[in-house]
């Protein structure tokens, strides 16, 4: 039963309600990346100009201190062969103490995908809106950057199919 009790309050101590509270607000905000974002497989700082390049985008805001949150970038790669296209970039953005751990896990697991660390907590910073949303942490973003839906395709079926029709799946 304690086991029970621990792992639930892990569950719950990093992701949020899984019931993604739509709010249009933040549709069509644009993400503004820090400067300060690193590379986590080669230390160097990110051009964010090709970050911004991309037709279509999805960014993911990851608790690297989250072992579950960790644990679902895997999610992703199910979802990178169900939607199976070539022009839809994926941007994990670590927010950890120390990235190490990422380094060797996901190196070659996703495809047309970039790990980078958030070093020094910029992102949320730059993108104050964000702090009120719930499940602000799982974006698709336009070729602008602008918001086209946010929220988690893992956790509400309904969210799962506005992410496939904005990327034309059928």
């Amino acid at each position: 039963m304690k086991y029970i009790f621990l792992f639930c309050l892990l569950v719950m101590s990093c992701i949020d309600n899984p019931n993604t509270v739509w709010n249009s607000k933040i549709i069509g905000e644009t993400i503004i990346y820090p400067d300060s974002l690193i590379n986590i497989y080669n230390y160097r700082v990110v051009n964010t100009n090709r970050l911004i390049s991309s037709s279509k985008k999805v960014v993911v805001d990851v608790n690297g201190n989250c072992p579950i949150c960790i644990f679902e970038i895997y999610n992703w790669v199910d979802f990178q062969e169900e939607i199976n296209k070539e022009d839809v970039f994926f941007i994990f953005i670590i927010s950890a103490t120390n990235p190490e751990q990422f380094i060797n896990s996901f190196k070659g697991t996703l495809h047309n995908s970039i790990f980078v660390w958030d070093k020094y907590d910029q992102f949320l910073f730059k993108n104050n809106f964000l702090e009120n949303i719930p499940n602000h942490d799982i974006f698709l973003l336009d070729s602008c950057n602008n918001i086209i839906l946010f929220g988690s395709p893992f956790y509400s079926k309904r969210i799962k199919r506005k992410y496939l029709k904005e990327l034309n799946i059928p």
